[in-house]
């Protein structure tokens, strides 16, 4: 199977987007102001392995507004509560759907956010598996924590900096950008939409904060190894 191609960056385009920054810091985005050479300065996060970034609007790059996002949160209610008090609006008050409760509301810049509750039943806990892909050669596995989520039946594992440096002798697509502690795929075919960055995260395992980095999660066929 080709490896199918993965989300890694989303722009939005604000009036204010210090203001919209803030808003998106109570669903737990953690932003940092960058700017490229002469570019705008601007705010940047990294969800998933996926960078959102907030652009400042200008004549030739109007407003996002009407665009759509969806984010899971861990408490619905008190998220929306915080957005509301930050000056969202809410159009689809929260009920019950199969994927879990779910309500929409619009941002202080025009965006529609679609916050879903994941289901009550917890996820497992995290514990060290093996995973491997058809692109590793021999399907070499990689150490990585696993919980049983997946993604279109796929795997979806978290590997810590020593076992990601692994994966950089089979995937020369693959590398460690220390500066921004993270691991970037580039197909050097020049289009910066195709690259994908995958930054650290961090999860408790038996009680012991571990930095992790979500390689392809969500969107590469990871299988899991029994």
């Amino acid at each position: 199977m080709t490896k199918p191609p993965a989300l890694s960056l989303f722009v939005l385009r604000a009036n204010d987007p210090a203001a919209l920054a803030r808003m998106y810091e109570l669903l737990g985005c953690e932003f940092q102001r960058e700017q490229h050479g002469n570019g705008p300065e601007h705010f940047s996060t990294v969800l998933g392995g996926v960078v959102l970034e907030i652009y400042p609007t200008s004549q030739a790059q109007p407003a996002t507004k009407g665009l759509r996002l969806g984010f899971r949160v861990a408490h619905l209610d008190d998220t929306l509560f915080a957005l509301q008090q930050q000056g969202a609006t809410l159009t689809s008050a929260a009920q019950d759907s199969q994927w879990g409760r779910r309500a929409v509301l619009v941002d202080l810049e025009g965006h529609t956010l679609e916050l879903m509750e994941s289901p009550t039943a917890p996820l497992n806990e995290y514990v060290l598996s093996a995973v491997t892909a058809e692109w590793l050669p021999g399907h070499v596995t990689a150490p990585a924590y696993t919980n049983g989520q997946h993604w279109n039946g796929w795997a979806m594992p978290l590997f810590t900096l020593a076992a990601a440096k692994q994966l950089l002798q089979h995937m020369p697509e693959l590398h460690y950008d220390e500066p921004t502690d993270a691991f970037v795929v580039d197909p050097h075919d020049d289009n910066e939409e195709t690259i994908e960055r995958y930054g650290a995260e961090y999860l408790t395992v038996a009680g012991e904060r571990v930095k992790v980095y979500a390689i392809g999660a969500g969107s590469w066929c990871w299988e899991l190894q029994s």
